[in-house]
């Protein structure tokens, strides 16, 4: 088994001090609770202090939660409510097609899957949760980065060339480009063995009141299973899911 890190640790013990006690402590009393040496318990506050978790006041010298830890909840309340409003519609997509149903967010040029249904059949395509692709490769990525702004795009991909998977992966910038603005033009995104082997999909962005890609539905299924007159059954069970999560999120088309 892989030892812990003891610095990380205790940085982990002192925001779950302060998440269980709300109010302010000064360092003494953290060395005290903690029984973390004083030498250490400094430098662990004063990094905690300058990343933005913990701020002290200039008169008792006291600490308590800085703003990063509002930004955190937002962020897990905010994908609290993703999840809520996706169950329901991703549980009738999968009913419908009775292939794998996924959601995926955006990270940096990457895409991580944070929901799945699977198929009905022993055969399938599904992605655990936590695992990540590069978001060129996929349709879901790509649905994604079609509805992000354009200087963000650039920082997300500042080289021409891009990690080739498969014979289907797009390798270019230029080509992602292209990809991207046909992906907006039609409401979805294809993955055609770009990603994996074997492995079809197709993608629609679910988007939140802001207009910006929050999370990406698609349908997973192997290659042996797609047949063309079940490519827009999906396809239009992946837009219309999408856009349905999408408005209860608060997004409008009008905000286009």
């Amino acid at each position: 088994m892989t030892q812990l890190v003891k610095s990380s640790a205790r940085t982990l013990d002192i925001l779950e001090l302060f998440a269980a006690h709300p109010g302010d402590l000064s360092l003494s009393e953290m060395v005290k609770q903690l029984n973390i040496p004083i030498s250490s318990m400094h430098g662990l506050v004063l990094t905690l202090k300058t990343r933005g978790y913990l701020v002290r006041d200039p008169v008792s010298l006291c600490y308590r939660m800085g703003p990063k830890f509002a930004q955190l909840a937002a962020v897990h309340s905010t994908y609290v409510e993703l999840l809520a409003h996706a169950a329901p519609v991703m549980d009738r997509i999968g009913a419908a097609c009775k292939e794998a149903v996924t959601m995926s967010v955006l990270q940096g040029d990457k895409i991580v899957f944070i929901s799945n249904r699977p198929a009905i059949s022993i055969v399938q395509a599904v992605n655990a949760i936590g695992t990540s692709l590069p978001a060129h490769a996929t349709g879901s990525g790509k649905i994604m980065l079609a509805y992000l702004p354009g200087e963000e795009f650039e920082r997300t991909y500042p080289n021409d060339k891009l990690p080739w998977l498969m014979a289907n992966t797009i390798s270019t910038k230029v080509e992602l480009k292209q990809a991207i603005l046909e992906a907006r033009r039609r409401g979805c995104a294809y993955d055609e063995e770009e990603s994996e082997k074997g492995v079809w999909a197709v993608a629609g962005c679910i988007r939140n009141s802001a207009g910006r890609p929050m999370a990406a539905l698609s349908v997973v299924v192997p290659v042996i299973r797609v047949q063309a007159n079940d490519i827009q059954y999906w396809t239009s069970l992946v837009i219309e899911g999408a856009a349905e999560i999408s408005s209860k999120l608060g997004f409008v088309t009008s905000t286009e």
